[in-house]
C-alpha cells in the first residue's frame, strides 16, 4: 500500500509497520526487509531461538522431533537463562515408548544443526497439555524440575 512501510528494529527491537496518519506499530514477527516492497518472514519472535549465532524456529525443531520414527509427541525447551549463559543448550522432552533417548538423539543429529541439538532428551509418559493442546508453563516447569532431580 502506498505510504505503508516496514521499519527494521535495531538489535533486539522489533520490526514495526508505519503508515501515514497512524502511529508506528511493533510486529510480533521476525521480518527481514529486502527492498522497500519485499521482505522475508522468519517467524514469530517468541518462537525463535538464537544459539551460536544461528536462528531456528522452535515450532520447526518440534516438527522435526515429532516426525522421528517412534516419537508420538515431543517438544524442545529453551532454558530461562539463555541470555545469561551463552553455552547453554536446549532440552527435549519426548513421548517415545519404544525408542531410547540415545536413539532419538542420533536421529536428531542427522537433521538438526549441531548447535540446536538438545543437551538431553528426556522420555516422558505425557506432556502437560491443556484442553486446547497447548503445553502449560506450570506443567513445563514441573517437567523440568523432575528431569533435573532425576539426572
Amino acid at each position: 500500500y502506498d505510504g505503508v512501510r516496514l521499519v527494521a528494529g535495531a538489535m533486539s527491537a522489533p520490526t514495526s509497520v508505519e503508515a501515514p496518519f497512524a502511529p508506528a506499530y511493533p510486529l510480533a514477527d521476525v521480518i527481514e526487509p529486502l527492498t522497500p516492497t519485499r521482505f522475508t518472514l522468519h517467524g514469530r519472535s517468541a518462537d525463535m531461538v538464537k544459539l551460536g549465532g544461528r536462528r531456528a524456529s522452535l515450532a520447526g525443531l518440534n516438527a522435526i522431533l515429532c516426525s522421528l520414527p517412534g516419537v508420538q509427541d515431543g517438544l524442545f525447551v529453551v532454558p530461562d537463562d539463555l541470555d545469561r549463559r551463552p553455552g547453554v543448550r536446549l532440552l527435549a522432552f519426548v513421548i517415545a515408548p519404544d525408542r531410547s533417548a540415545d536413539a532419538i538423539l542420533a536421529d536428531l543429529r542427522q537433521c538438526v544443526e549441531p548447535v540446536f541439538l538438545p543437551r538431553r532428551v528426556v522420555r516422558v509418559g505425557e506432556l502437560p497439555r491443556n484442553a486446547v493442546g497447548k503445553v502449560t508453563r506450570a506443567g513445563l516447569l514441573e517437567l523440568i524440575a523432575t528431569a533435573d532431580a532425576e539426572s
